[in-house]
């Protein structure tokens, strides 16, 4: 009867170790956000990642380590496919070399808060 007891109770903890590998990248609703010089803060957004079916397991520890600000992270290691440029190349995902894709991950706040500004503006307008 022991002996039952330890083999379900390994099979469980083996079954949770293999859906946490499966989760959601840095967890549903979370967010990672780095300085991001001049073009705005840098946000990873997990839910994002989740939704095209990415998990964790898919970038660490192969690209990133799991400790977060380990990694020195520049857009030339990026456009040489280090880190997010492994995908984020154009063909798998939009390329960190294209300027007009910037906005995907560099979040200007002032130019956010402009935008929601702007779009309160016009539901108003669009109410009256």
């Amino acid at each position: 009867m022991v002996r039952t007891t330890i083999g379900v109770a390994a099979v469980l903890v083996c079954l949770m170790i293999a859906a946490a590998g499966d989760a959601d990248a840095v967890g549903s609703g979370k967010e990672l956000t780095w300085p991001g010089g001049g073009r705005g803060e840098v946000r990873f957004e997990g839910k994002e990642h989740a939704k095209e079916g990415h998990g964790c397991k898919d970038c660490h520890p192969g690209l990133f380590t799991m400790k977060y600000g380990t990694a020195a992270m520049t857009m030339a290691a990026l456009d040489s496919g280090q880190f997010c440029g492994a995908c984020h190349n154009g063909t798998a995902a939009f390329s960190t070399k294209d300027p007009k894709e910037c906005h995907e991950c560099h979040k200007d706040k002032s130019r956010h808060k402009k935008d929601e500004e702007h779009t309160d503006r016009k539901r108003k307008h669009d109410d009256d």
